[in-house]
Parts: C-alpha cells; structure tokens; sequence
C-alpha cells in the first residue's frame, strides 16, 4: 500500500506545482502579447514622426513656391517694363531728323534731349543683358511649378499612407521614409537651383501667413 500511494503522489502533480506552472504560463504569454503591443506602438510612433516632419518638409516647400513666385512675376514685370521703355525710346530716337529741321542740328535742347535718351536706351538694354530678367523669371517659374508638383504629390502619397492597416506598420513606415528622402532631395535641388539665380531660400522662416512672404 505505501508503495502504490507512493506512485500516485509521482503521477498526480501536487496542485501548488500546477499552480506554478500556470502562473510562469500566464507570465509567458502577457510578456510576448506586451512585447508584440510594444513593437507595434513603437513602429506606430516612428512612422507618426517621419510623417510629421514630412509635413514640416512640405509646408517649408509651399513656402518657398510662394517666394519664388513673387520674385518670378517682380523679374518677369522688371523685363516686360525694360522693353516697352526700350521700345518707346527707340521709336523716340527716330523723331531726331525731324527735330534736327524743326529746331536746328545744333540746337542745344535738342542735343542734350537725344543725347539722354539715347544713354537711357543703353543703359535700359545694358541692365537687361547683364540680369537676365526674362530669362530668370521663366527659370523661376520652373522651379515654382516643380514645388507645386512635388507638395501636390506628397500629399497624395500621405493620403494613402493614413489608409495602410496597422498590420502593415513596417511597410508604411518604409514608404513614409522614402518619401521623406524624395522631399528633401527636391527641396535640395529647388534651394541650390534658386541660389544659381541669387535667391538664398534658406533665410526666409517658415510660415503660412501672407504677410511674412513680403520681398
């Protein structure tokens, strides 16, 4: 009798072990439910984070569009008023036979009236050779159609990152860094492009009021 007690007490697990084991089970499987929760918040936070500097990125972009617009309109109205002006006096100058009849080839007033028109001429033309006005607001206005693109396109690219499922944290996170990277290498080249033409971009804050995009 006390042999086969003796198996039965090997073969029934006393209840405080069961209850050990239990426990180090119910332990085992909240740690890995916790870690895998805290994997996923942790993929949710940085993707959060890429995307809020991509926003940062991108209303920085739309700042500087605004800018080289205006600076591409004040070029393209500089341009437009040096020609009309050159034009004008252009056609001014071949009066000068009929004023030479009317009021004599050595008229003082007359001399010194085609005299300065004729150094207005050449220094309106001058000032438009050396700025290149015409030829700098349309390379603006390049620019400024490759920031609308780009922040249009960033945009989009938001939007159907916000519709991928947490499940796919890993790949939105990959896609939000691409994008990021595609925002900045734009925002590099629209900055280095606008300083070849003697905009320095970099010294303007960034900001959505109209007020702050006075030149």
């Amino acid at each position: 009798m006390d042999q086969q007690e003796a198996f039965q007490d090997k073969q029934e697990p006393k209840p405080e072990s069961t209850q050990i084991r239990r426990s180090i089970h119910d332990k085992y499987q909240y740690n890995s439910v916790y870690g895998v929760h805290n994997a996923i918040f942790s993929n949710i936070e940085n993707t959060n984070a890429v995307i809020e500097t991509i926003k940062g990125h991108r209303m920085e972009f739309e700042d500087i569009g605004v800018k080289l617009a205006k600076y591409a309109h004040k070029y393209k109205t500089i341009s437009l008023i040096t020609k009309v002006l050159t034009i004008f006096f252009g056609a001014f100058i071949v009066t000068k036979e009929v004023a030479n009849q009317i009021l004599g080839s050595s008229n003082i007033g007359n001399i010194i009236i085609y005299a300065a028109i004729g150094l207005l001429i050449a220094t309106l033309t001058g000032l438009d050779t050396a700025f290149k006005w015409e030829k700098k607001s349309i390379e603006l206005g390049a620019l400024v159609a490759v920031c609308r693109a780009t922040t249009r396109k960033t945009a989009s690219d938001l939007a159907k990152i916000s519709e991928i499922a947490t499940s796919q944290e890993n790949d939105s996170r990959n896609k939000a860094n691409k994008i990021l990277d595609t925002l900045d290498n734009a925002l590099v080249d629209v900055q280095t492009k606008a300083a070849a033409l003697g905009i320095d971009t970099t010294r303007y804050k960034i900001s959505t009021r109209e007020s702050d995009y006075k030149l």
